[in-house]
């Protein structure tokens, strides 16, 4: 048991040694996307407040973690700063690929969307919208529209496609229908997927069971 605990210590330690290292390369990868230096620096305090902070983080709390004397900064710096925001998730995902892509991982599907149909704050994500809520209208006619199983469909292959070798997906009962399960075949990645209770499948004695990925 000493053993394991000193094995456990030892990883965390040379972990954490590496931690700064690794998230300032992480942060140079979509540097010049950001116009101004000042922008650039509080996204990247942002970031790291979002990681150090317990619980529920908002623009107080985060504010209060980097230093700041209110949250007047972060307020301003999120729906008026400018930054290219598809470089930077292009740029951030070519990172991760690069220390993950040949790891075995975990993508979670879930949360994409909400699921019970009420009214969000938000003008200005789709989610807050009729695409994700019935009851809803409002998105703009040039968003093109996806249902949700087919959302991960795409994800997936674009993660495949990127470089991500091997993973295991995870999902709810939303996403357990054929063509998810068809997809996560097709790119070679093995899945635990929930189904619905009412759900109907051919059944197999012992000796017939077929083990799939």
């Amino acid at each position: 048991m000493t053993t394991n605990i000193d094995t456990v210590a030892a990883g965390v330690t040379v972990a954490h040694e590496r931690w700064p290292g690794c998230f300032a390369g992480l942060m140079d990868r979509p540097a010049d996307c950001f116009p101004r230096r000042e922008t650039r620096l509080t996204c990247r305090n942002m970031i790291e407040a979002m990681l150090a902070v317990e619980g529920t983080a908002n623009c107080w709390t985060l504010g209060e973690a980097i230093g700041h004397r209110g949250p007047h900064i972060l307020r301003h710096f999120l729906p008026r700063a400018r930054w290219d925001e598809r470089t930077i998730r292009i740029r951030v995902a070519a990172w991760a690929i690069d220390h993950l892509g040949t790891e075995d991982v975990v993508p979670v599907v879930d949360e994409i969307g909400d699921e019970t149909g009420d009214e969000k704050s938000s003008t200005d994500a789709v989610g807050a919208a009729r695409q994700y809520s019935g009851t809803l209208g409002g998105v703009p006619e040039e968003v093109m529209f996806a249902t949700k199983p087919q959302l991960p469909c795409e994800m997936l292959t674009h993660a495949r496609e990127r470089g991500v070798i091997r993973a295991w997906v995870a999902a709810d009962e939303v996403y357990g229908g054929r063509a998810c399960r068809m997809t996560i075949r097709e790119v070679g990645y093995s899945y635990v997927i929930a189904v619905k209770s009412d759900s109907s499948g051919p059944r197999a004695g012992p000796a017939q069971a077929e083990h799939r990925p």
